[in-house]
């Protein structure tokens, strides 16, 4: 080989390594970023049934400025193991279904925030049946909480309810269908 074609045989073997090395980084580079990472998806969601600004259709539920007025309509998208619905002072007539399972590392959670340390509002969380009360109470369920477990299902499974002061059901405040 005279030295011209060794100079350009070098310069390609050269770029050949320059290339190869970038290929190295670039599918290490995929291959770190791209295994997937242990995300806990679960949701707090904040019920506010005492605030202005509370809207079971317009609010998202995500925030306590972004509260919804029920805890129906927070439970209606609680959908996997660690989903917490935090729920401020105020007095509450409904009833909620409760369907859907938590695990036993994640529960489901309704926690009355006596405190307000979540939704800013302190004092006691009070779900109000209608016994007794007339036909002022319309469509108010008969039972505060009702455990259902759908048919071949285990769903009314892991569930934590802490805080709420229950009063004037009909039937069984806590029920377990």
């Amino acid at each position: 080989m005279n030295g011209n074609n060794q100079k350009t045989y070098s310069k390609i073997i050269f770029k050949l390594l320059i290339y190869l090395i970038c290929l190295i980084f670039i599918i290490s580079g995929f291959y770190f970023t791209s295994k997937p990472q242990q995300i806990n998806a679960s949701s707090s969601f904040y019920v506010r049934g005492s605030y202005a600004g509370c809207s079971d259709s317009e609010n998202d539920g995500r925030s306590a400025a972004e509260a919804f007025c029920t805890i129906e309509k927070a439970n209606s998208l609680m959908d996997i193991p660690g989903d917490t619905v935090y729920v401020g002072a105020g007095i509450y007539n409904e009833g909620i279904t409760l369907d859907k399972p938590g695990s036993e590392d994640n529960h489901i959670s309704f926690i009355a925030d006596t405190d307000g340390t979540r939704t800013g509002d302190a004092g006691s969380v009070v779900l109000e049946g209608c016994r007794d009360q007339g036909p002022e109470c319309g469509d108010v369920k008969t039972r505060a909480f009702n455990f259902k477990s759908v048919i071949g299902g285990d769903n009314a499974k892991y569930i934590k309810i802490r805080g709420f002061e229950i009063r004037n059901y009909d039937s069984a405040a806590i029920y377990a269908e």
